[in-house]
């Protein structure tokens, strides 16, 4: 906020940003070598062999929100003003739902991957001046999503009812830029 009898000049940024990687893994080290290292941020969370009486599910969800607000007030009550606002956000998110080189038997069988962000911005910009004045406001958001949902490598499924491998998104952009 900028208030003065001659020049008033005021710009105001905002930036965020969300990346992030979860992971669901069930399976051996690997399908090819049992007795190789785990890949980087995976770790078995069973028997890579299973039976179970009823559903199994393997599912990953990554979700994150941003709200984001950008706002400028410039007054010059004899000379000019100018006011600017933007608003940057970005979400970069890449949730993994696997099975592989795992025999696994059960009822239904679910692996799922799911994106979840919102980002809402606004960004305004205000200027007011006895000698004229320029206001001006950007607001983007970017949200790139990876989800990714597998059975690879060796996995033996039976499911006796539904197998389902499902990766999706449920992302939400809210965006309001405006200036007087």
């Amino acid at each position: 906020i900028g208030v003065t009898t001659t020049e008033a000049i005021g710009v105001m940024l905002a930036i965020n940003t969300i990346k992030s990687d979860t992971n669901a893994y069930v399976g051996d080290n690997s399908a090819d070598d049992p007795s190789a290292p785990l890949a980087a941020g995976f770790s078995p969370l069973v028997n890579p062999a299973s039976t179970v009486a009823g559903s199994y599910s393997v599912s990953a969800t990554d979700s994150g929100d941003i709200q984001s607000a950008a706002f400028t007030l410039q007054i010059a009550t004899d000379g000019s003003g100018a006011g600017a606002a933007a608003a940057i956000n970005n979400t970069d998110t890449s949730p993994t739902a696997s099975i592989s080189g795992a025999a696994i038997s059960a009822t239904d069988l679910l692996v799922q991957a799911n994106a979840q962000n919102t980002i809402q911005t606004l960004a305004m910009g205000f200027a007011g001046g006895g000698d004229g004045a320029l206001a001006g406001s950007a607001a983007t958001g970017t949200i790139s999503d990876s989800p990714r949902a597998l059975i690879q490598s060796g996995a033996i499924i039976d499911a006796a009812n539904n197998a389902g491998v499902i990766a999706g998104n449920s992302d939400v952009i809210e965006t309001i830029a405006g200036a007087a």
